[in-house]
């Protein structure tokens, strides 16, 4: 293939390149346990990836 019939570059990097979700969690988890919180760290990283798309 010729680089001059290239028109685009695209990369899919939220999870592949960065570990989205084990940062959310982690720090959900973190939180939640400094104040005694009971929370579903998974599920809370799940809604905030779902609602962070919502107004795109």
């Amino acid at each position: 293939m010729k680089i001059s019939g290239v028109k685009a570059l695209t990369f899919d990097v939220g999870g592949t390149v960065f570990d989205w979700r084990g940062t959310i969690e982690g720090e959900v988890r973190g939180l939640a346990d400094a104040r005694g919180a009971d929370v579903d760290s998974r599920q809370f990283a799940t809604d905030w990836r779902v609602r962070m798309f919502e107004d795109l």
